[in-house]
């Protein structure tokens, strides 16, 4: 699924999956009722190219709200549309119509080269993509960085301390932005753009938000010995996929110890994170239940915390049912059951 450029359209690859919903007619249906829950108003088109699904689903004279055009039938189909169904700026379409050419079915038997040459080679493109004679591969947006720096060199560098020497400039200038915006950084990506064209990246994250550039340093170094140069680095880009809020802290000074001296704890996971991997470490968390061994769950240590867990205004759990029972260490009464569970282990309710 990829969003469209435009605010106004989504674009979905439904190859091979609309027998799940029992057929494409169906698969539209369902799509539309979900939408019309929401007091969205949409139209849907399919086609066997994406060019020629945008353009009937927004210029096709239709009542339907469901077009579903036959295997091969796309020339037919977008024959009388008008040029800016090709997805078109508005100055070449404004450049068409002045010549005459306002419908796409005028431009079938126009000569590539002569559209090339007036109009630039998107218009050729366009009709070539939407009739399916050249391809238009759906390529979904990828996360969008909040924060991101980037060093370009002058000549190719390949050598680990050259590499080490760019990492922390890009570091430094990274961490004076989170400074001044009092945020830190919880994951990072730094990629290694090669002259070959291959890119090569260092991904990691950390257990709190941080902007400490030794430390972040020392991360990405631990890490150099994955990248391959090749034939050498021309660009480095430094991004910061997650930041979070990072107020100024109080340090230790002696004689009075920092309230947050518990946080030292996160540099030391992080570099455990950086060489075990994020599976290898967690935490527990805390979880509602009135079942013990339910009431905490295992949860990798890089997640962010869950709201506190709520505590419901009832009795004390379990019930009073005995006097005997009776706690001397405290003011509620606890009655014990022995039970077996499958396997043969034993518990206390």
């Amino acid at each position: 699924m990829d969003r469209s450029r435009r605010a106004d359209g989504v674009r979905i690859e439904i190859t091979g999956s609309a027998h799940l919903w029992g057929g494409e007619k169906a698969l539209a249906n369902d799509l539309l009722t979900r939408l019309d829950r929401r007091h969205v108003t949409a139209r849907v088109a399919i086609a066997d190219t994406i060019g020629a699904a945008w353009a009937v689903a927004r210029f096709a004279e239709m009542a339907e709200r469901v077009i579903i055009l036959p295997s091969g039938e796309q020339r037919a189909a977008l024959v009388s549309l008008p040029v800016e169904a090709l997805r078109l700026d508005p100055l070449t379409s404004q450049g068409l119509r002045r010549v005459g050419l306002k419908r796409i079915g005028d431009l079938y038997e126009m000569p590539r080269d002569a559209l090339a040459h007036r109009f630039g080679d998107t218009v050729a493109q366009r009709l070539d993509q939407a009739l399916d004679d050249l391809p238009e591969p759906l390529s979904p947006l990828g996360e969008v960085p909040s924060r991101r720096v980037r060093l370009s060199f002058p000549e190719p560098i390949s050598e680990p301390a050259d590499l080490m020497l760019a990492t922390e400039r890009l570091i430094t200038d990274l961490v004076q932005r989170l400074a001044q915006e009092g945020t830190g950084a919880r994951r990072l990506d730094l990629a290694f753009h090669r002259v070959d064209g291959r890119v090569e990246r260092i991904q990691l994250g950390t257990a709190r938000a941080s902007r400490d550039p030794r430390h972040l340093a020392t991360l990405f170094k631990e890490r150099f010995d994955t990248v391959d140069p090749g034939l050498g680095i021309e660009d480095m880009i430094l991004a910061a996929f997650a930041v979070e809020p990072l107020p100024s802290e109080q340090i230790s000074i002696p004689g009075h110890t920092a309230s947050n001296e518990a946080s030292d704890i996160a540099p030391l996971l992080d570099r455990l994170v950086n060489r075990l991997g994020p599976a290898a470490l967690s935490r527990f968390e805390a979880r509602e239940s009135h079942i013990p061994e339910r009431a905490s769950v295992r949860v990798p240590v890089g997640r962010p915390h869950s709201p506190a867990v709520r505590v419901p205004n009832k009795p004390p759990r379990p019930i009073c049912s005995s006097r005997r029972s009776r706690s001397r260490h405290s003011g509620c009464c606890l009655t014990t059951r022995r039970f077996t569970s499958f396997g043969g282990a034993a518990g206390i309710a």
